[in-house]
Formats: structure tokens, sequence, C-alpha cells
């Protein structure tokens, strides 16, 4: 009993282990250098050495690595593109009917801001919640229910509603496309593309029918139905 039950939750252990070590970090930073900028930093960084070292010593080997054409990597970034659409169109929408965005960044922390925003955040969050969380999700309760915790659970830790909305549907692409390559640097390079989108076009006049609650639906669906395609196609290639 008590070997199935520890199989069964081996990810929660690991996500509540780096999450403590995650907070200690923090906290002790934070206090001690009165800098929570760069107590979240370091924070990052040593979860993200963790999990890297977890990811390519204990998963990595084991998985199967799809071939990938450059003709699939450039239709996976085309449609990241269409999501980096739907997403600002429903942060739109919510601000529109009075849900408040975050604050915004001070013009002296944005370059640290744009470092942990397109290169850290995607790395860390790819290498934890596709490579690990998920892969080990999948392995003990199958791919849908898999899918489903994982992409809560990464959007849960974004912790305010116009985040939370945005991880679920870039974490539910970023799940499909890892669930069909088993390729984790592709997440990640999508993942960069899309913040980096979202940090270079801040700001920037849109039409005023962008954002309606039409569109809005409209492009939310246009996802979900993109990403059932991408995880219900046969993919032809070989396996290495």
């Amino acid at each position: 009993m008590m070997n199935f039950i520890e199989k069964k939750f081996h990810h929660a252990s690991l996500f509540i282990g780096w999450l403590v070590i995650y907070l200690f970090v923090f906290f002790v930073i934070a206090r001690v250098s009165n800098d929570p900028l760069r107590a979240t930093v370091i924070g990052n960084l040593i979860v993200l050495a963790l999990a890297g070292v977890y990811y390519w010593d204990r998963i990595k080997p084991s998985n199967r690595v799809a071939k990938l054409s450059v003709k699939e990597v450039l239709v996976y970034a085309c449609f990241s593109v269409v999501i980096w659409i739907a997403i600002q169109s429903m942060v739109i929408f919510l601000i529109d009917i009075g849900v408040r965005p975050p604050a915004d960044v001070e013009a002296d922390l944005m370059p640290v801001f744009v470092v942990l925003a397109v290169i850290v955040a995607p790395i860390l969050e790819e290498v934890l919640f596709r490579g690990v969380f998920y892969h080990h999700l999948r392995e003990q309760w199958g791919v849908s229910i898999g899918l489903i915790l994982s992409v809560l659970l990464f959007a849960l830790l974004h912790l305010n509603v116009h985040q939370f909305s945005a991880a679920v549907l870039g974490g539910l692409f970023f799940t499909v496309v890892y669930e069909k390559t088993r390729r984790v640097s592709l997440c990640i390079g999508l993942h960069m593309l899309m913040n980096g989108l979202s940090i270079g076009l801040a700001g920037r006049q849109v039409p005023s029918w962008f954002g309606s609650v039409w569109l809005t639906m409209i492009l939310i669906m246009i996802v979900v139905v993109g990403c059932l395609v991408i995880l219900n196609y046969k993919r032809t290639v070989t396996q290495e």
C-alpha cells in the first residue's frame, strides 16, 4: 500500500519539496537584502537548477524523442501566435469588465523583468511543469488527467486572474506540444516567443473591437479545437 502511495504521489513530493526550497530562499534573501526581486530571481534559478538536473538525469533519457521537421516547428510557432492573440483579447476583455490587471513594472526594473519573463520563466516553467510534473502525472493518471492537473497547477501558481486565464490557454498548448513531440526545448522556445511578444507589444494601440466578448470566445474556441486536433494528430515520422 505504501509503495502504491509513494509511486502515485511522487510528483507531489517533488513539487512540495521544490516549493519549500524556493520559499525558504526567497524569504531569507528578501529579509537580508530587503530586495524581493533579487530573492525571486535567485529562488527561481535554484529551483531551475534542481528541476533541470532531475529532468535531464531521470526523465529525458527515457523519452523517445520524435524527429521534428522545420515545417512542424513553423506550424507550432504560427499557432502559438494565434494563442497569444487569444490571450491578449481575453486580457483586454477582463480589463473592460473591471477586473484589474497586475501593477505595472517600474522602469528601472524593466531589464530584470524582461530577463525573467522571456528567458528564466519559460525555461523554469517548461522544465518543471511539462518536463517533470506532466510527465509524472501522465504516467500515473493518464494523458487527460495529467494534462488537466498540470495546466491547473501551472495556472494557479500565477496568482492573479489575468495571468491565470492566460496560463490556462498557454499551458494547454505547451502540454499538448510536449505530449506530441516530447521536446521540452520546443515548449521553451514557444513560451519565449509568446512572452516576448507580450512585452514587445505591450501598451500598443489596438482596434476598439479587439477584446470584445464574441471575438474572445471565438479565439478561445479556436485554441481549444486546435489543441484537440494536435493532440489527436497521428504523427507518421519515425522515432529515435
